[in-house]
């Protein structure tokens, strides 16, 4: 909810490393036709030309890998661990408000960087293109809590069909915060996802 200065440009890069053991029918009952294993290496990077304009960039580089019994008829879930890039998210992002809330509106699109996989277990994403519209809305609430805030996020995506069946869907996202120090803070975040058909 709050852009950088003018002039401000920053990088970050995450990791994560999933296993998945089950998986999950329509009814939510567990069956085991497998395991998959994977590990996704973020790169991100964000501009702000002025003080009331910021452009980012997104990339993932995704490793997978599946074992089991029951894989699918492709090559994605040979056994072997496989890699790739796969879709870059660009953002604009811009600081409509300051006070009394901080408010800033963004759009992005999602475009597949290159043709791979996206039927197997293993399959490193789903290969579509995504156009969103959001905004991010934050109080500062230190006049009633000292070194506090508030900011919840959210985005509607309109997603590529498959087989011509729409899958369009509403994220919303909440955060508190409490700044222990000034390089120092604890958040309490949630996420709510709604799809649209599919």
């Amino acid at each position: 909810a709050w852009l950088p200065e003018g002039g401000t440009l920053s990088y970050g890069v995450s990791f994560t490393d999933t296993m998945n053991r089950h998986h999950y029918l329509p009814n939510g009952d567990e069956v085991d036709v497998g395991h998959t294993r994977s590990q996704t290496a973020g790169f991100y990077l964000a501009y702000s030309p002025t003080r009331r304009w910021m452009l980012a960039a997104a990339l993932p580089y995704v490793s997978t890998r599946f074992w089991g019994e029951r894989p699918h008829p492709a090559e994605i879930d040979n056994g072997d661990t496989h890699a790739s890039f796969t879709d870059l998210r660009l953002s604009a992002h811009y600081q409509a408000l300051d006070a009394p809330i901080s408010l800033a509106p963004y759009i992005g699109v999602v475009v597949p960087t290159n043709d791979y996989p996206t039927f197997g277990h293993a399959a490193p994403g789903r290969g579509l293109h995504e156009a969103w519209f959001g905004f991010a809305a934050g109080k500062n609430l230190d006049p009633w809590v000292p070194r506090t805030y508030a900011q919840l996020r959210y985005n509607y995506a309109w997603v590529e069909r498959v087989a011509g069946i729409a899958h369009d869907r509403s994220n919303l996202d909440l955060e508190l915060g409490f700044f222990v120090l000034p390089t120092w803070s604890v958040r309490l975040l949630g996420f709510w996802q709604e799809t649209h058909g599919g």
